[in-house]
């Protein structure tokens, strides 16, 4: 597993996950986006499935929200299978997907605990 400031990455087979903890500000949004692309561009171009882990999270600046943005148009051009976001915060989840519409061309599922999550990934 990586440790950054902020999050954490971890690449178990085809399936990337992450834990975002805290709040990000553009210099943490930077950094996660750099070391995620990093991290996909690993694989080589194969198909590969996301586990956002964002119990943690407690949300991000108007300029982070911009870069995720980015990020996330990015990832669509990638093969991005699916992608489980878990989280407890519905205001946080609404509010990240009013921040990146690029997201809405994701297969995208939530769920309030990893173990679900990984599940539905595991079996997509």
């Amino acid at each position: 597993m990586k440790t950054r400031e902020g999050f954490l990455i971890e690449t178990l087979g085809n399936i990337i996950s992450y834990q975002i903890e805290g709040s990000f500000d553009h210099i943490r949004a930077r950094r996660f986006v750099s070391a995620i692309k990093d991290e996909i561009l690993l694989l080589e171009g194969k198909p590969f499935k996301l586990l956002a882990n964002h119990l943690k999270a407690h949300g991000a600046t108007p300029e982070s929200y911009e870069l995720i943005e980015e990020y996330n148009a990015w990832l669509n051009t990638t093969k991005l299978q699916a992608k489980a976001i878990v989280s407890e915060s519905d205001v946080i989840n609404k509010i990240e997907l009013h921040s990146t519409p690029s997201k809405n061309l994701q297969n995208i599922a939530y769920f309030s605990n990893i173990e679900e999550a990984m599940e539905w990934l595991q079996n997509y």
